[in-house]
């Protein structure tokens, strides 16, 4: 559901989410849209998460973060999960690209608006985008990728930790680059 179509500030989306904290928002296309995450969206967070940590215990190339805003040249994004540079502090929202920003496509969500928010990542300087499509596939987007993904099956996020450490080592060569 829209519930904003102009452009806010990301100190307005901070103040309006305050107001509504039972409530998940996310920037599309320029527009304040209420998601509703499902079960599965919330499970795959989760674990994404926990083996995103065992990876960056072993690989510290950043810091791992959880739905945090950020504010990349006037636009705002709220990746599901991200690795960024800086660790968390007091500030409101970040101002850097993340490393990584991933992205778990929720009913609410149209596939293609997935695609175009990886792109703007990408456009914007994140250097990698993961979006997990549940029970269908990964896409990768990479700033040398052009605008086509590399696709991946879900068992090697899922279920084949060594199918993820394929995919994480893929995305430590990009960000070496």
């Amino acid at each position: 559901m829209v519930i904003r179509s102009q452009a806010i500030t990301a100190d307005d989306f901070l103040a309006y989410a305050g107001q509504h904290p039972e409530t998940r928002f996310d920037f599309i296309d320029g527009e304040l849209v209420e998601v509703a995450p499902k079960p599965l969206h919330g499970w795959l967070q989760v674990r994404a998460i926990r083996l995103l940590g065992n990876w960056l215990d072993e690989h510290p190339i950043g810091h791992l973060h959880s739905e945090v805003l950020h504010v990349l040249d006037g636009v705002k994004f709220i990746p599901d999960i991200s690795i960024n540079r800086a660790l968390a502090n007091d500030a409101s929202y970040f101002t850097e690209p993340p490393l990584l920003a991933i992205e778990i496509r929720p009913d609410t969500q149209s596939r293609e608006a997935q695609r175009r928010k990886a792109r703007q990542y990408i456009a914007h300087g994140t250097p990698v985008v993961i979006l997990l499509m549940p029970d269908e596939h990964i896409e990768v987007f990479t700033a040398d990728g052009g605008d086509d993904p590399r696709i991946y099956g879900m068992d090697d996020l899922i279920e084949n930790l060594p199918g993820f450490e394929g995919l994480m080592f893929a995305v430590k060569d990009v960000l070496a680059r």
